[in-house]
């Protein structure tokens, strides 16, 4: 069971901002840490990898584009951005290029690809998943009388191609990848917007069952670690 720290939050322009330290003996090396809007966006999905690989991490959660501002000069990266990590002298921003490092640093580059060609699948199957996130996170989503209309017009389409991708294999590529944390980790906020959401797409909904399933996804889940809402309750803080 992983056993949580707790660092005393600190004051930034009268707000204060919860620092989360994990550690575990089954961690492996001093704690990275993620920066990112106090929501699960677009860092969820890197959590819940850090969590999978056992890589112990901190979390900065910023709730006013003035902590943002102070900090993202301070981050030693030609494109700061959020998220970032944090890697003693390493500063990397962009999501996609944060769940590679955490592959390789937990030697599991596996997790991208064993072949140059499931490599290329994997990158495709990135490409389709955040076409997916992009039309789900656009909009705020409160009610799942008016969701399900938006799932028919806005996603359909999507979750169409994402299922027969799938098939009978049980991830997008075959065999686990970064890929699923991000698409498994967005099936989660249809679900909690409406359980019946994923219906017409049995095969997603099995896969996301099948994630949430994974012994560190669970543990994950139940502790404070966690987050709790998906998206800014309002925009204007952007994802």
């Amino acid at each position: 069971m992983c056993i949580r720290d707790r660092v005393s939050t600190q004051s930034t322009w009268g707000e204060e901002t919860k620092i989360q330290l994990l550690s575990d003996t089954k961690m492996i090396g001093l704690p990275v840490t993620f920066g990112y809007w106090g929501v699960r966006g677009r860092v969820e999905h890197l959590k819940l990898l850090a969590e999978y690989l056992h890589i112990p991490y901190n979390f900065r959660a910023y709730t006013t584009m003035d902590e943002w501002q102070i900090d993202k000069g301070k981050l030693l990266h030609p494109f700061p951005n959020l998220p970032y990590l944090k890697d003693g002298e390493k500063h990397i921003c962009e999501s996609d290029s944060i769940a590679y490092y955490l592959a390789y640093k937990a030697n599991r580059s596996d997790l991208l690809g064993r072949t140059q060609d499931q490599i290329v699948n994997v990158r495709m199957a990135r490409g389709a998943v955040e076409e997916f996130c992009n039309s789900l996170y656009a909009e705020e989503h409160t009610n799942k009388d008016t969701f399900e209309e938006f799932v028919n017009n806005k996603l359909k389409v999507h979750l169409d191609k994402l299922s027969k991708a799938l098939g009978t294999q049980p991830w997008l590529c075959g065999e686990i990848t970064t890929v699923d944390f991000r698409l498994a980790e967005a099936l989660q906020l249809m679900l909690a917007v409406d359980l019946r959401s994923l219906l017409p797409w049995p095969k997603l909904r099995d896969y996301a069952n099948r994630f949430e399933a994974i012994p560190e996804v669970l543990e994950f889940r139940i502790s404070d670690r966690a987050g709790t809402r998906f998206l800014p309750s309002t925009r204007a803080l952007p994802l």
